[in-house]
Order: C-alpha cells, then sequence, then structure tokens
C-alpha cells in the first residue's frame, strides 16, 4: 500500500464505528474486565451474546459496548447496560431442482435450527423463491420487534411460505428438506434493544434492483419501531456481491436506507490490502454522493490478520486495534500484547480525529423519527473473526 493510499485510508478509519466477531475460544484465559469498556474513545459492537451483569468477571468477550446475538433468551436475560442488538441472517433462495431458475447458485441452507437431539440433530430451511426468503426475513423481524403473531404470519405467508414456530422445529421437525418453512421467533427484542444488525450474504443470484427494494422495505420495518437497522455484510466489492445485488449501482442507496453500514476488512480481499481494500469499498459508497464516516462500521477479523495490519487500521496517534484471542495465546494477559493495549487503550488522539476531516465535508442526514448513536460517543468499531459466523 502507497503511503498515499495509507494516509487516505487512515484519516476515515478514524471515524468509524467498529464490529467484533466472538473470536474469544471457550476456556481462553480472561483478558479483559468490564473496565475496559469505559476507556473507549468509540463504541464497539461484540457479536456474542452480552454480559448477564455490567460487573460480570467471567464474560469472554470484554470489551463492548454494544452486543449482537442470534439469542434472543440472553439478550431478554441480560441486565447488562451495554447495548443489545437482535443479529439476524438474511434468508436466501436455493436451486431445488424443481424450481430451476427461480434463483441462484447458493445451495446452503439457511440459519441452522437445532432438532431434539440438540446441535447433533441440526437442521436448515431451504426456500424455493426470493420472495418466499424475503418474506420470511420481514416476517423474523416483525416478531422480535413486537408486531402480532398474526401480522408475523401473514408477512410468512405473503408469497407462499409456511410459518411455524423456532419450538416446534426444535421439539417435533417435520420429516424430510424443510423447504419453504419460515421458523418464527418465540421472544421479541428487550424493549431497552436497540434494533437489528442484519447479516445479508445471501448469493442467491438477485440482480442491484432486487436487493435494493427489499432491504429499503426492511430498513423501513425497523425504523417504524423506532430502532435502528444496521446492514453487515461481505466487502462491498468482493466478487461473492454479484450474487448478492450489492454493487457501485446501489451501495449508496443502502447507505442512506439504514443508520450504518459495514465495510470490511477481511484478510482475502481481493485487493491483497486491507488499506486498498477499505478504499475501493469507500469508492462504491460515494458512487451516489457524499459519506458521512460516523455512519459506517469498521468490520476487522481478529483471526486472519497480524499486527501490520491492526496498525494500518488505526488513527494515527492511536494504539492498534486490540486482538483479544492472541492476547490470550501469546503470553496471556501480561504479556506483550496486553503491556501494549494498557498502554494505549485511552486512544488520546482518536476522539479529536472523528470530529474532523471527512466528516466535517460530508452532507449530514435528513433528521428521522428512529434513535440515533448517543451524541456523546463517537461511533462504533466492530470486530470479527470472519463476516455471518455469529457467536450467539
Amino acid at each position: 500500500m502507497t503511503m498515499r493510499a495509507a494516509r487516505k485510508f487512515v484519516a476515515l478509519a478514524g471515524v468509524l464505528a467498529a464490529f467484533l466477531g466472538g473470536a474469544t475460544a471457550a476456556g481462553a484465559q480472561q483478558c479483559f474486565s468490564p473496565q475496559d469498556a469505559a476507556r473507549l474513545p468509540f463504541a464497539i459492537i461484540r457479536q456474542a451474546p452480552p454480559p448477564p451483569t455490567d460487573d460480570a468477571r467471567n464474560y469472554r468477550f470484554y470489551p463492548l459496548t454494544d452486543s449482537a446475538s442470534l439469542n434472543l433468551d440472553r439478550l431478554n436475560e441480560s441486565r447488562a447496560s451495554v447495548g443489545k442488538y437482535w443479529f439476524q441472517w438474511a434468508n436466501r433462495c436455493q436451486d431445488l431442482g424443481f424450481n430451476k431458475g427461480a434463483c441462484g447458485r447458493n445451495p446452503k441452507g439457511n440459519v441452522p435450527i437445532d432438532g431434539p437431539g440438540g446441535d447433533r440433530e441440526r437442521r436448515r430451511t431451504f426456500f424455493s423463491s426470493l420472495d418466499r426468503a424475503n418474506d420470511c426475513t420481514l416476517a423474523q423481524a416483525a416478531l422480535v420487534l413486537g408486531h402480532s403473531q398474526v401480522e408475523a404470519e401473514k408477512l410468512a405467508a405473503r408469497s407462499g411460505g409456511k410459518p411455524i414456530g423456532e419450538e416446534q422445529l426444535r421439539s417435533a421437525p417435520p420429516p424430510g428438506r424443510l423447504v419453504d418453512l419460515c421458523p418464527l421467533p418465540a421472544r421479541t427484542l428487550p424493549p431497552e434493544g436497540k434494533g437489528i444488525v442484519l447479516d445479508y450474504e445471501v448469493q442467491d443470484g438477485r440482480t442491484p434492483a432486487e436487493t435494493t427494494a427489499f432491504l429499503q422495505d426492511y430498513a423501513r420495518l425497523v425504523h417504524a419501531s423506532a430502532k435502528e437497522a444496521i446492514l453487515y455484510t461481505n466487502p462491498l466489492n468482493a466478487p461473492t456481491q454479484r450474487f448478492t445485488g450489492i454493487d457501485g449501482s446501489n451501495a449508496h442507496a443502502l447507505y442512506r436506507a439504514f443508520d450504518r453500514i459495514g465495510v470490511q476488512l477481511w484478510s482475502r480481499n481481493r485487493e491483497g490490502d486491507l488499506g486498498r481494500s477499505a478504499a475501493a469499498q469507500l469508492d462504491l459508497l460515494r458512487a451516489g454522493g457524499a459519506v458521512d464516516p460516523k455512519r459506517l462500521i469498521l468490520v476487522y477479523e481478529l483471526r486472519g490478520t497480524d499486527m501490520a495490519d491492526a496498525r494500518t487500521a488505526r488513527a494515527p496517534d492511536g494504539g492498534p486495534l486490540r486482538r483479544t484471542d492472541a492476547v490470550a495465546k501469546r503470553g496471556g494477559c501480561r504479556g506483550r500484547l496486553r503491556r501494549r493495549y494498557d498502554a494505549q487503550a485511552p486512544l488520546p488522539h482518536l476522539r479529536r480525529m472523528l470530529l474532523r476531516g471527512p466528516a466535517s465535508r460530508t452532507a449530514p442526514r435528513p433528521p428521522s423519527s428512529h434513535p440515533r448513536s448517543a451524541p456523546g460517543r463517537s461511533p462504533a468499531r466492530v470486530r470479527s473473526t470472519r463476516a455471518c459466523r455469529p457467536a450467539g
């Protein structure tokens, strides 16, 4: 990466929110405490269940300011004051033979549901059309947002899908392949929940026009409940996006529809360089107009990166993004990386950077009735082991 490209990237990276996947292995040494989150000048959304309480000492995913989890039970049971988001996988359409031409190449089923024997009997649902997959995603979100069971079931059945409760799928799943069944959650987002992080990696052959129409509908649904909608996907210019329907023709429209959109720093990016990858994604977002960096989320991969990558993804005078899994593996919590964390955790210059530069030259977003980030805190950073691999 040239020095000019590096400066361009770093100047923008400082204004991003961060999203972190749950990378800490079970049984790993606990390296961070609840107090570490208090020193963060930006928000960190952890792709993991929230801690049970603010002072929980055995929680494996510190530091964080927000949690994004599939597990609605954990979201509701947590008494911690961290922000809480439901993490939702967007449903995709599959080529099942009898529906040839209805959707694209991705044979992988949707979110696995544990059977009566737990994860040993895990099964996936499959959809035979884009409309049925999309309507199920909307129905699941509607129920989690507090819409009635009747409303959610009508949405799921609107184009021929069959609503079914998640608990019924777990206790008595129908035999054979689960085709066009829409599993509806048993619980809603807790009242204090901030909103939904939508993991959109469908890769099922939909066009940019189809993706734009669906995701705008999705964001309107979430905003109608006065909640935040965050779009989380692969690198915006990844080769797989041609099957997901995201490109330069609609990236800016998606940015405008959602409260935040992810810029993913993946170690296997097509440019072979984190800085050039970020710059290419930002160019896509800017193709339709100005972009406020405070509405971007930096998705940082923990497992496939090294300390040189972390230095690329930092503010000029701030510390590198900490790799919490590496801290546990290389010398434990008192090792070199922990000392580096302790020395640089305050990141004294990052907040100033968030409030100058690109952010000051972008047009403000039109006012809206749904909530935004707390005005006193800079945007979040997101760390991820790999996009769409939720920890809970």
